[in-house]
């Protein structure tokens, strides 16, 4: 879903019609006027307060604005003004109805940013990690101080190596919400398609069949043939054999064979056979 960009007038005109609707506004008020200069809020870090006062001449006010950091630093937009609410009545129980609305506007506008993050993340990068075989993301950070996609994908990197359990990281330009995925062990690890047959000196021998494997380099075709009889196949006493080996891609082994389980696999060519992370 396409994200929104909300401006200040926009959020207020947005909560007001919204208390109106659930009859949370009081039939005192003489107007709800949203702040002439529209400003939009492209960063989530803010607060939204409010005061009520007295007016300097008449009525009761209630002033509402964001406190913080909308997405321009700090440089005079910290204060940004959503709009302002009148009364011209000046007695005690006016002043409370226009507090108990002001506390409204507040948990309603906060909770609508809070439901809405994604309409209020406009800066910098997403960065979200996935294990082996996981739809829905293990660890997600926003990296607001980054300016490019380079910059992402070399800290994307960083993180998959230093953290091999995570197989991929998606990249998400918060502004234009262009994406970019990063496959881990791509500049580490190698992927190897193995055919094997119990009977190679027939062609289409019996049980022919390929299976994938991971090292830090290729191995000979004995050893191949050592992974296999100890980790893959159950040879009931036959003689199994590697026919072939080939080098493929770590995007290829993803197409072609089932990596769910990838990090328990041993990494052949490591000493002692050690798995990834230990």
């Amino acid at each position: 879903m396409k994200k929104h960009l909300y401006t200040n007038t926009e959020i207020f005109k947005l909560i007001m019609n919204q208390l109106q609707s659930e009859n949370r506004a009081p039939d005192i008020l003489e107007y709800a006027l949203a702040e002439s200069g529209p400003v939009e809020i492209r960063n989530y870090e803010f607060d939204i307060l409010g005061a009520v006062n007295y007016g300097s001449s008449e009525g009761i006010y209630v002033d509402l604005f964001l406190r913080g950091n909308i997405g321009y630093g700090w440089n005079g937009k910290e204060h940004t003004r959503l709009g302002t609410i009148k009364t011209l009545r000046t007695d005690d129980d006016a002043f409370r109805q226009m507090a108990v609305l002001m506390a409204d506007f507040q948990i309603a506008a906060t909770r609508f940013v809070n439901a809405h993050l994604d309409d209020f993340t406009w800066l910098g990068f997403d960065i979200d990690y996935f294990r082996t075989g996981e739809a829905e993301r293990s660890y997600g950070v926003t990296m607001k101080g980054v300016k490019s996609f380079d910059e992402a994908v070399e800290e994307a990197k960083r993180t998959l190596k230093r953290f091999p359990y995570y197989v991929k990281a998606v990249i998400t330009h918060n502004a234009d919400e262009k994406t970019k995925t990063v496959y881990g062990n791509e500049d580490q690890m190698r992927y190897f398609e193995l055919w094997i047959q119990e009977n190679p000196d027939v062609a289409g021998g019996l049980n022919d069949f390929d299976v994938c494997i991971r090292g830090i380099r290729e191995p000979t075709i004995e050893e191949a043939e050592a992974i296999i009889r100890r980790d893959f196949v159950q040879t009931d006493g036959k003689e199994m054999h590697v026919t072939r080996l080939n080098e493929i891609s770590y995007k290829d082994a993803v197409r072609d064979f089932d990596l769910s389980d990838v990090d328990e696999w041993p990494v052949f060519g490591l000493e002692g056979e050690k798995k990834d992370g230990n």
